[in-house]
């Protein structure tokens, strides 16, 4: 019986902080006797240009703290959404790549749709910000096609920079091995192999299990 490791897994940049969800984000009605004193407890609207240099009020470890949305690596484009490597732009993380932990999967898996669904749950699981999708092709659908082309680096779940953005990724030698999974666990060339269907460019392989849909 033939498995293989799911296919790589990568964030798909459209989706990557354009809508953040501000899930601890704090009700601006809330009293605050100065509230654009710039201290830990301003309470401002985001974008109010007369405020303290911030854009969002969301929970700190220590309570309610006065950020950048934009540039804050600890709640980037939404309260609570880390970056890997500390780096926030314009309110989003570098896009973030890795392989999943789970390493059986059957050749017959269900389609393409079953296997973005797979990558995306492995990085809920692992609390890492972001929609993600398999870099995987079919017959009728490239990843290059799948995947959104970004201008930001590609990073591991560490942090290490993978390539400067969506061109580097398909340009070898990457800048490091694509070697991590979601939980941050390094992997070896023993560990088994990793299946997209995909050529270097991006472009779909002529082998891919029948769209991922045969095999034992």
């Amino acid at each position: 019986m033939r498995f293989f490791i799911l296919t790589t897994c990568l964030a798909a940049a459209a989706c990557v902080g354009d809508t953040p969800v501000l899930t601890n984000g704090i009700d601006a009605s809330s009293n605050d006797a100065s509230p654009k004193d710039g201290a830990a407890n301003d309470v401002v609207s985001p974008g109010d240009a007369s405020s303290d240099a911030c854009t969002q009020t969301c929970l700190g470890d220590a309570g309610p703290i006065c950020t950048n949305l934009d540039t804050d690596p600890l709640n980037c484009g939404g309260c609570a959404v880390k970056c890997p490597n500390s780096r926030c732009t314009g309110g989003k993380c570098d896009r973030i790549i890795f392989v999943t932990a789970q390493n059986q999967y059957p050749g017959n898996f269900g389609g393409i749709n079953v296997l973005d669904n797979e990558c995306h749950k492995s990085a809920t699981a692992a609390k890492l910000p972001g929609t993600f999708k398999a870099w995987a092709s079919t017959s009728t659908a490239s990843a290059d096609s799948r995947i959104s082309h970004s201008t930001l680096p590609y990073v591991l779940v560490d942090g290490t920079k993978v390539a400067d953005n969506y061109a580097g990724l398909l340009a070898p030698p990457l800048q490091h091995a694509i070697d991590r999974t979601e939980m941050n666990t390094v992997l070896t060339v023993n560990d088994a192999d990793v299946w997209t269907g995909t050529f270097v460019s991006g472009l779909t392989a002529t082998t891919n299990c029948g769209d991922w849909q045969d095999g034992p």
